[in-house]
């Protein structure tokens, strides 16, 4: 490997059933829910060394050092949903 090569791993998660939340919440309401479950998504992004490449809707592309950061950003964004409060509840795609 020369030294302009790295090795990453990306990663993309999608919230399921997206337009249930838009249908039960109105487009307003349902976007102001997907930014702030985005905002908590990309902090344990960052609490293993990842970045977000960009979101895309109800979409977040993102980059870490090795798999098992990504792995461990997975657990940590599942476990992160699973615990919302959100209404209707949420889950997501990874």
């Amino acid at each position: 490997m020369s030294d302009t090569e790295s090795t990453v791993a990306v990663l993309y998660a999608d919230i399921s059933n997206s337009m249930t939340l838009f249908q039960a919440l109105g487009d307003v309401r349902a976007r102001e829910v997907i930014r702030l479950l985005f905002e908590g998504l990309q902090q344990r992004v960052s609490d293993q060394d990842g970045r977000v490449v960009k979101f895309i809707g109800d979409e977040v592309m993102c980059a870490f050092p090795s798999a098992e950061c990504a792995a461990l950003a997975a657990l940590a964004m599942q476990r992160h949903v699973s615990e919302s409060r959100a209404e209707p509840p949420l889950s997501l795609r990874i």
